[in-house]
């Protein structure tokens, strides 16, 4: 099972994720990764500007399992990176995922025929 959570930051900006651990080892592995991280990342450059204190960690009252956990977090409208997504952006996307998913049923019903 799996705990969905939000960290919101001081500026507003949240960042949505899913873990097995308890959340508060979660955000504990956050910060560790925002102190280590050499690479630019805004959700880990944000925690260094402000530091710990200024996020607030909320976790969801379902529990999910894995895959589900994942369109729990598509449903909540947040995508993994830092940055809110525009809605040009999200309806782009959509509908990539929604083209890709129709692909793979065609090639799995075109499979079905064949062994059938």
């Amino acid at each position: 099972m799996f705990s969905i959570y939000e960290i919101t930051g001081p500026t507003g900006k949240r960042y949505v994720g899913y873990t097995g651990q308890p959340v508060q080892v979660r955000f504990d592995q956050h910060l560790r990764r925002a102190r280590k991280r050499k690479t630019p990342h805004p959700f880990y450059d944000s925690i260094k500007k402000y530091g710990c204190l200024g996020f607030n960690v909320r976790e969801s009252k379902k529990k999910v399992l894995s895959c589900s956990a994942y369109r729990e977090k598509l449903r909540l409208g947040a995508k993994r990176s830092w940055e809110n997504m525009s809605e040009e952006k999200r309806a782009e996307r959509i509908a990539k995922m929604s083209a890709s998913l129709r692909k793979r049923n065609a090639e799995k019903r075109e499979a079905a025929k064949s062994v059938g």
